[in-house]
């Protein structure tokens, strides 16, 4: 994040949008640098941190190994953990120095010629949209917005997690985020809203619209004013 390079802000509690940083410094590192007064006001309103989603892992090493492993635990896509490469800079950089400060001196020149602002694909925007959407925190605030406790009503993991998907278009990645995932973070969030009256929400195996399968009793989607599907999701009777 570098100067007026336009980029994509997290969804969290409210829909994303595109924002112009004004850091002037941006650093990749394999550590957060520590400071004497890092907790200080002046420090800290001048810091942005942004964590890397992605790990390096020798598996020779049993710390590597541990963390690969706790990687998975939390379900992360295995795209997300990579082989680390203990030779890249002999490999790739040495004997290749005048290429590197080749591209960074014309990238610095095509920059300050171009008024300053760099262009960024459409496409390429599209595809961090998609990498970089929190799946769990949009589980929460579907959860949240778009359900609602009913009684005797019941709705399918599947209608579920179509209308997850339809909630946030374009953002939802169903080769990482499929619908197993997906009901577990569901299952996670429902359990989590048990003392506000969530509790007789539960999972079974039943018929729900004509179709077997898992579903939800006592839930239902609340009708979007934006988008009438024009679906009736089935009730006890059904």
């Amino acid at each position: 994040l570098v100067s007026g390079e336009k980029t994509k802000s997290k969804t969290m509690y409210k829909r994303e949008t595109d924002v112009e940083p004004r850091m002037k410094i941006s650093m990749y590192v394999n550590s957060v640098p520590k400071f004497a007064n890092s907790s200080a006001f002046c420090t800290a309103r001048r810091n942005a941190y942004f964590p890397l989603r992605k790990i390096f892992v020798d598996e020779n090493l049993e710390a590597d190994r541990r963390e690969a492993e706790g990687y998975r635990a939390t379900q992360m896509p295995e795209c997300l953990i990579g082989k680390k490469d203990r030779l890249f800079f002999e490999k790739h950089v040495v004997g290749h120095e005048a290429s590197f400060l080749r591209f960074w001196v014309d990238g610095a020149v095509r920059y300050y010629r171009d008024g300053q602002r760099m262009h960024i694909p459409t496409s390429l925007h599209e595809q961090m949209s998609r990498q970089f959407f929190d799946a769990e925190s949009a589980v929460d605030e579907f959860v949240d917005e778009r359900l609602k406790v009913q009684t005797g009503g019941k709705v399918s993991v599947k209608d579920l997690y179509n209308e997850f998907v339809r909630t946030f278009p374009d953002k939802v990645d169903v080769v990482t985020f499929d619908i197993i995932k997906f009901g577990t973070e569901l299952k996670r969030r429902i359990e989590a809203k048990a003392s506000a009256g969530w509790d007789v929400v539960k999972k079974r195996n039943g018929v729900c619209r004509g179709e077997k399968g898992m579903m939800w009793v006592n839930l239902a989607i609340k009708v979007s004013k934006q988008t009438q599907m024009g679906i009736t999701f089935s009730d006890a009777s059904s």
